[in-house]
């Protein structure tokens, strides 16, 4: 079995323990950065870069030290963790091509499960797993924004911050690099 669904289904068996007890789910928060290292943080030991606020999360909470990448980019990475399968099996496959792929609509995402079991779920970033309207998707087919993933609350962008990204303005979604929160676009 794929690690990332054993783990996917491991977590939703020890939250319904949880709630079988009626006791107060505990918080979860799960962080995914793109291009960086295992030895890029400071809990792993760089000598340069400080990340004492994931430090403390790392000392605090529970790491995946052992928790491997679905695919070698960010969007196959990403299909993987919100769906517990192959990103192959989910058919996104190469993150230039995520206006033209996106997550199935009868997929079971991570967010989806976790609210059933009383969990309020949030997206905060970048998603790139399907067009967030028709025109950025090439079509209504391809449209698979967080809010119709199972996320309560979002604050995304499609692919690159323009914030951050001095490239995020080159390139067909120069434009789309703006934000949106929940379903509404909010320009740069």
């Amino acid at each position: 079995m794929n690690p990332v669904k054993q783990l996917t289904l491991a977590s939703l068996a020890c939250l319904s323990t949880w709630s079988a007890y009626g006791e107060t789910l505990p918080n979860m928060v799960f962080i995914m950065t793109d291009d960086q290292g295992w030895g890029d943080l400071g809990y792993n030991g760089h000598p340069k870069i400080k990340t004492p606020h994931l430090d403390d999360m790392a000392r605090t909470g529970l790491r995946f030290d052992r928790f491997y990448a679905g695919g070698s980019v960010c969007s196959p990475t990403r299909a993987s963790c919100m769906t517990g399968r192959c990103n192959w099996r989910v058919s996104i496959n190469d993150p230039s091509r995520a206006d033209e792929e996106h997550l199935p609509k009868e997929e079971i995402t991570l967010p989806e499960a976790l609210r059933e079991k009383g969990y309020a779920t949030g997206h905060f970033g970048k998603w790139h797993l399907g067009g967030f309207d028709e025109k950025m998707a090439k079509g209504p087919v391809h449209v698979m924004p967080p809010w119709k993933a199972g996320f309560d609350e979002c604050f995304s962008t499609f692919n690159v911050l323009i914030t951050h990204d001095p490239y995020a303005r080159i390139g067909k979604h120069g434009i789309e690099g703006s934000y949106w929160h929940n379903g509404r676009n909010i320009p740069f």
